[in-house]
C-alpha cells in the first residue's frame, strides 16, 4: 500500500510538466489525510470564503534623489501600508508589511529601495500573485514636498493610475489618508461607512506622531535592540494613538531567548491588544511574536481563539490565516493545521507562503509518525509513512522555491529535510551551493549545512571548509563567518581536519578507484593487525603478571570504567534537529 502511494507521487512528479499542478498537490494531501481533515466552518465558525478573488496590492518605497528626504523615502510607504492594510475587514489581499522585500525575492541592503523596478514587480507577482503595486516619488519644492503616487500593473509594469499631493509637515497626515482612499477607489473596492470613517480618522495620525516616526525611522530599524526599546517606550508614551510604534515594539520582542523574556513578551502582547482594540495588525503581531513553549494551556487556547477571530473578521488576509495554521501545528494539532493550510493554497495558489506552510505541516506530521525514539526502534509501517510524508513535504517545498527561490527560510527547510533523512550527501552540498548563490546573506543556510556536514552525519572537513569559505566570500563585511571559522578552526589546521582533507583529496584524484591502492592498503592492514595483536598480548601479560609457575593464570577481568566522550548517534542528532525546527513564516 505504501509503495503504491509512493509510486503515485513519483508518477505525478515525472508527468509531462516539470512541476505538480496545484490541484495535484491538494488532491494528494487530501488523499493521504482522508477522513482526518476538518471543514473550515468547524475550525473558524462564521468564516465565509468570498465568491470571487479580491484585488491584491503591495506598497513599495517612494523614490527620491534628495538625501535629506531619505527617511521620507522609506517611511511614507510604511505609513501607507499600515493605513491601507488594516482597515477593519480589509477588502484587499496584501503581503506581510514587514517583509515585502523578502516576499518579492529581493536580497537587499536596508537602504535599497523595494518594489521600485520591473524586476521587483515581477518577483512579487511570481511569489505572491500580487497584481497591483503602489509606488511613487517624493521631491522637495521650497518649503513643501511633492508626493507623486502611482498604481502599477505588476505583470506588465504599466501604470494604471497616478496622482500627486503637495504637502507640508502639517498637511502630510491628511495627504496620507487621502492617498489611502484614492488607492481603494482606483482598485474599485467599495468601503462601508464605518470602514471609510476608520480610514479617514485623523486622531490616529497626527502631524506630531508622523514627524516623530520620520525623524526616528533609521534608529527604529538600525539601532541596537536595547536602544530601540528605550526609544520605543518614549515614542509610545508621547504618541499613544499611532499603532506603528506598538507594532515596532511587538516586532522587536519576537523570539525571546529565555523564559523571563518570553513572559515579558506575553505581557506586552496582552497590553498592546488592550491599547488598540479592533486593530488587526496589532492583534496579529501580538500573537505571532509569542514563544509557544513558554505558554500555559489556557494561554495557548487564548492565542488560538484570537487568531481564529481574526480569520473570521479578515477573510481576505492570507498572513492571518497562515499564522492560524501555524498555531495549530506548533501545538501539535497537525490535522487541524493542514485543514487550514489547504484552504489557504486553494484560495491563494500563487502565494508561496501558503505552500511553505503546507509543506512544513506535512513534515511535522511525518515526525509525529516517526516519534522520538531511535530509528532502529521505529516500527516498519511508521518508517514507510515517515519516508512518504517526508517526500511529499519535500516536493511541496520545491514548489514554493520555484515561486520564490530567494527566500532563505525555504532553503533552510530544504537542507534540513535532506540532512534529517540522509545525513551528509552530495545532494546536500549541491543544494547548499544553490542556496548560497541565490540567498547569499542568509546565515541559517550556512549554519544548517555546517551541521549536516559534521563527521557524525557522514560529513568531512573539506565540506565544512567549503561552506565557511563561501560564507566569507559572500559576506565580507559580516562578523558571523569569522565566528564559524573560529568554531571549526580544526578543519583548517587540526589533525582531524587534515585526515578528512586527505581522504577528500584521494577521492578527487581517483586514488580510491585504483586497484593497486586497495592491494597495498590490504597488505598494510594485515601488517597493522599482526603488530597490534603482538603488542596487545605483551601489554596483557605485563598488566596481569605471571603466575607462580610462570604462566599467565591470573584472570583479572575487564576494565569496568564507563565509556566517556561518546558522540551522539545519527538518530540522536535527528531528534535534536526535530526539536530545533521552527515554524515557517515567523519572520
Amino acid at each position: 500500500m505504501i509503495l503504491r502511494r509512493l509510486s503515485m507521487l513519483l508518477v505525478l512528479l515525472g508527468a509531462s510538466t516539470p512541476a505538480w499542478a496545484e490541484d495535484d498537490f491538494v488532491a494528494q494531501v487530501r488523499h493521504e489525510f482522508a477522513g482526518e481533515l476538518f471543514p473550515m466552518d468547524k475550525l473558524a465558525p462564521g468564516y465565509e470564503r468570498p465568491d470571487s478573488p479580491v484585488p491584491s496590492l503591495a506598497i513599495g518605497d517612494f523614490l527620491t534623489d534628495d538625501e535629506t528626504l531619505q527617511n521620507w523615502h522609506f517611511a511614507i510607504g510604511d505609513l501607507l501600508r499600515r493605513r491601507i492594510q488594516y482597515v477593519p475587514t480589509v477588502r484587499l489581499t496584501m503581503p506581510s508589511a514587514y517583509y515585502t522585500a523578502l516576499d518579492a525575492g529581493v536580497d537587499r541592503d536596508f537602504y535599497d529601495p523595494v518594489l521600485a523596478t520591473p524586476a521587483h514587480f515581477n518577483g512579487l507577482r511570481r511569489a505572491m500573485g500580487i497584481e497591483n503595486i503602489l509606488t511613487g516619488t517624493v521631491t522637495r519644492e521650497g518649503d513643501a514636498l511633492q508626493i507623486e503616487a502611482q498604481l502599477v500593473d505588476s505583470r506588465k509594469g504599466e501604470e494604471l493610475a497616478n496622482s500627486s499631493w503637495r504637502v507640508t509637515d502639517e498637511t502630510l497626515p491628511a495627504a496620507l489618508i487621502d492617498i489611502s482612499s484614492w488607492v481603494y477607489d482606483e482598485l474599485g473596492v467599495e468601503l462601508t461607512e464605518s470602514q471609510r470613517a476608520y480610514l479617514e480618522d485623523t486622531s490616529t495620525l497626527t502631524p506630531e506622531a508622523v514627524q516623530a516616526y520620520l525623524e526616528n525611522y533609521i534608529d527604529l530599524n538600525m539601532s541596537d535592540l536595547v536602544v530601540r526599546q528605550e526609544l520605543l517606550a518614549e515614542l509610545r508614551e508621547a504618541h499613544p494613538t499611532l499603532a506603528m510604534f506598538q507594532l515596532y515594539e511587538l516586532h522587536a520582542k519576537s523570539f525571546p531567548t529565555n523564559l523571563r523574556e518570553a513572559r515579558e513578551n506575553l505581557e506586552i502582547s496582552n497590553r498592546s491588544r488592550e491599547a488598540f482594540p479592533g486593530h488587526a495588525g496589532v492583534a496579529l503581531e501580538s500573537y505571532r511574536s509569542l514563544e509557544v513553549t513558554a505558554l500555559e494551556d489556557y494561554e495557548l487556547e487564548r492565542r488560538l481563539n484570537g487568531l481564529r477571530d481574526l480569520v473570521v473578521a479578515n477573510p481576505n488576509d492570507p498572513m492571518i490565516m497562515i499564522n492560524y495554521a501555524n498555531a495549530w501545528g506548533e501545538q501539535g494539532d497537525i490535522h487541524e493545521g493542514i485543514s487550514v493550510a489547504l484552504e489557504i493554497v486553494e484560495r491563494w495558489p500563487d502565494n508561496y507562503r501558503g505552500w511553505w506552510t503546507l509543506g512544513w505541516l506535512v513534515s511535522r506530521h511525518a515526525w509525529q509518525v516517526r516519534g522520538e525514539t531511535l530509528w532502529a526502534e521505529v516500527p516498519e509501517p511508521n518508517r514507510k509513512t515517515f519516508r512518504l510524508m517526508s517526500f511529499l513535504s519535500d516536493q511541496i517545498i520545491d514548489k514554493a522555491l520555484r515561486m520564490n527561490n530567494k527566500n532563505g527560510g525555504l532553503w533552510v527547510m530544504k537542507l534540513s529535510g535532506i540532512g534529517s533523512n540522509g545525513g551528509y550527501s552530495s545532494k546536500l552540498m549541491t543544494t547548499f551551493d544553490t542556496a548560497a548563490e541565490v540567498a547569499p546573506t542568509h546565515e541559517p543556510i550556512y549554519a544548517t549545512a555546517l551541521n549536516f556536514s559534521q563527521n557524525k552525519w557522514g560529513g568531512n572537513a573539506a565540506a565544512r571548509r567549503h561552506i565557511i569559505e563561501t560564507a566569507e566570500a559572500n559576506n565580507p563585511n559580516a562578523a558571523w563567518p569569522s565566528f564559524m571559522r573560529s568554531v571549526h578552526q580544526a578543519d583548517f589546521e587540526g589533525l582531524e581536519g587534515l585526515a578528512d582533507a586527505l581522504k577528500d583529496e584521494a577521492q578527487v584524484r581517483g586514488i580510491l578507484e585504483n586497484p593497486l591502492f586497495w592491494k597495498g592498503l590490504f597488505g598494510l592492514i594485515v601488517l597493522i593487525v599482526i603488530v597490534a595483536s603482538n603488542l596487545s598480548m605483551r601489554r596483557a601479560r605485563r598488566a596481569m603478571g605471571a603466575g607462580p609457575d610462570g604462566t599467565d593464570n591470573y584472570n583479572r577481568g575487564w576494565n569496568d570504567k564507563p565509556v566517556t566522550g561518546r558522540e551522539l548517534t545519527q538518530e540522536e542528532m535527528l531528534e535534536r534537529v526535530r526539536r530545533q525546527n521552527q515554524s515557517p513564516n515567523r519572520y
